[in-house]
């Protein structure tokens, strides 16, 4: 599985498990994304320690706050979109991240900035 898969898996199966945190190898990528979940309020928070990457999960009234992840862009199939053609995730409850040239951004920042790129994943 590639690395953005593994990252994907760990944090719900760390959410499922009620962890209060998950560790992760560093990758470039895999902080980006982070940046994006901390600042929609995903994560609790996040710290680079030596190659690994410590991410603090976030919980409210005891049930975690992804409560699913799906990759949607795989390594075999990429999926590509327009800011004109993003769709909403249970009618704007819920967050896709794009990959775009400037770095991740969620659905509702890539449309503001008028941004197209690859669909990383949705979250909800």
């Amino acid at each position: 599985m590639d690395r953005l898969g593994n990252t994907f898996s760990g944090l719900q199966n760390g959410q499922k498990t009620k962890k209060k945190f998950v560790i992760f190898p560093f990758s470039k990528l895999s902080w980006n994304l982070f940046q994006a979940l901390l600042l929609h309020g995903y994560i609790q928070s996040f710290f680079v320690q030596r190659k690994s990457i410590i991410v603090y999960l976030k919980y409210s009234n005891n049930e975690g706050a992804i409560r699913h992840i799906q990759r949607v862009s795989s390594p075999k199939k990429r999926q590509y979109t327009s800011y004109k053609n993003v769709q909403r995730v249970f009618r704007g409850l819920g967050t896709i991240l794009l990959s775009t040239p400037q770095g991740i951004f969620s659905d509702v920042e890539a449309s503001r900035k008028k941004l197209g790129g690859e669909v990383l994943c949705q979250i909800f």
